[in-house]
Parts: C-alpha cells; sequence; structure tokens
C-alpha cells in the first residue's frame, strides 16, 4: 500500500446528457463488460497500493455509499448548479501532506495508468492522450516534457494532446490548487482552469503518455457506444 498517496473521484453530476441509456443511476454506473466505470477506477488504484480513496457525491449519492462502503465521501449538495471545480475544492485539502490523484469518474483508462503515474518521477503528472485533441477536449501545450497550459480554450492546432481527466497532484500543487479554486470563486467551471493559472504562476505539470492505448471520456450515449465498440463488448 502507497501510504503517502490517495485519491479523489468526482462523481457527482446527475450526467444529463447519457440519461437515456443510464437508467436513472450516475453515469459512471455504466457497465463496462461486467463491470462499472467507477469500479474500474476503484480497482485500478488499489492494485496500484492506492487505498486512501474519497469519492465526490451529488446526485443518488446513496448509490455510490452502498456500492463502496468502506470509501471515504465528500458530498457536493449543489451539485445541480457547479461543475468539477466546486467538487474539488470541496475534497482537496489546505493543508494536504500526501500525493493526490484525482480522476474524473466518466472516464475509461487503462488499468496499469495509475501504476505508471504514481512511478513517474515527476511530483504532478497529468495522463495525455495525443491521439485526441478536438473543440470539445481539455488541451495542453507542451514544451518538452512539461505541460505549459491546459484547458478547452486552447488551440487545436498547437495542442499536443487531450488531458482527460487522470492527474497526479504533489502536496503543494494541491495546496495550491484548492486556494486559486476558492479566490476564483466560480462553481461553474472545470478544475483545470485552476491547474492553467498555476502554471501561469510557475507551478510544474509533467504528462504521462497513454501512447496507442484506449482512453475516453463518457459524455454522450455516442462516446459510450464508440467505446463499446472499440472495446469489443456491443
Amino acid at each position: 500500500m502507497r501510504d503517502d498517496v490517495r485519491a479523489i473521484i468526482l462523481c457527482a453530476g446527475a450526467g444529463l446528457r447519457v440519461a437515456e441509456i443510464t437508467g436513472g443511476k450516475p453515469k459512471s454506473f455504466l457497465p463496462i463488460g461486467n463491470e462499472t466505470l467507477i469500479q474500474r477506477q476503484v480497482k485500478a488504484l488499489e492494485m496500484a497500493g492506492v487505498s486512501q480513496i474519497t469519492l465526490v457525491v451529488g446526485y443518488m449519492d446513496d448509490v455510490f455509499k452502498t456500492s463502496f462502503p468502506n470509501l471515504q465521501f465528500v458530498t457536493n449538495r449543489e451539485y445541480r448548479t457547479t461543475n468539477t471545480a466546486h467538487s474539488l475544492m470541496l475534497a482537496l485539502d489546505a493543508e494536504e501532506e500526501q500525493t493526490t490523484f484525482v480522476l474524473n469518474a466518466d472516464v475509461y483508462f487503462s488499468e496499469g495508468l495509475i501504476a505508471r503515474m504514481a512511478d513517474h518521477p515527476a511530483g504532478t503528472v497529468a495522463a495525455l492522450d495525443r491521439k485526441r485533441n478536438g473543440e470539445e477536449e481539455i488541451k495542453v501545450y507542451l514544451e518538452g516534457e512539461r505541460i505549459t497550459a491546459i484547458g478547452k480554450y486552447l488551440s487545436e492546432d498547437l495542442a499536443g494532446g487531450e488531458a482527460f481527466g487522470v492527474y497526479k497532484l504533489s502536496p503543494a500543487f494541491s495546496r495550491y490548487l484548492k486556494r486559486e479554486l476558492s479566490l476564483q470563486n466560480n462553481p461553474r467551471v472545470f478544475y483545470e482552469r485552476g491547474m492553467d493559472q498555476l502554471l501561469k504562476g510557475g507551478h510544474r505539470m509533467h504528462y504521462q503518455d497513454i501512447g496507442q492505448e484506449l482512453a475516453m471520456e463518457i459524455d454522450t450515449p455516442g462516446d459510450y457506444y464508440e467505446l463499446l465498440e472499440q472495446l469489443g463488448l456491443n
């Protein structure tokens, strides 16, 4: 077990764009073979030795608490009107002393990714998919082995790929990020806006290139069916 590492999984939203295929359950309970997205993420963390896992819940929070009775929970009671920045701010520790993984609950990625990121020598690392670089993606600018900017606003022509919602944060980066998100006081934005401000201020973020591995954020029914097709599960 990695006693100096913890994880936060953001799963507060209702996932309205995929409501037609979730049967009313949270988006992260979509099945991938014989398990759900959220089960895969918890398993990937545990396989990497990360046992301190906090779920930020909101919509149908009781479903998560029943399914994962051994995990910790933070509740975003304003999940209907807030975005990931608010959820993450609630869960980050202003006096953080541990490395912290941050995961969006609606993302599929290879189970070995967390272990590779945990072993990465840099303190703050974003998982990077160079194969995806569209208008809707959270894009990054690269300089050598570092990420210098992050956000949806970046130019597709200049971006080096997509940061798809799996991060490892050093204790210092976590502390500064909580402060930055609080100062921005904009609960409707993605937390990457806070990260982008830290990068502009001189904080460092490196990346873990996933190469040809499959990673996908599930935003629409089309995303889900595309993932199943690529996995040969449809």
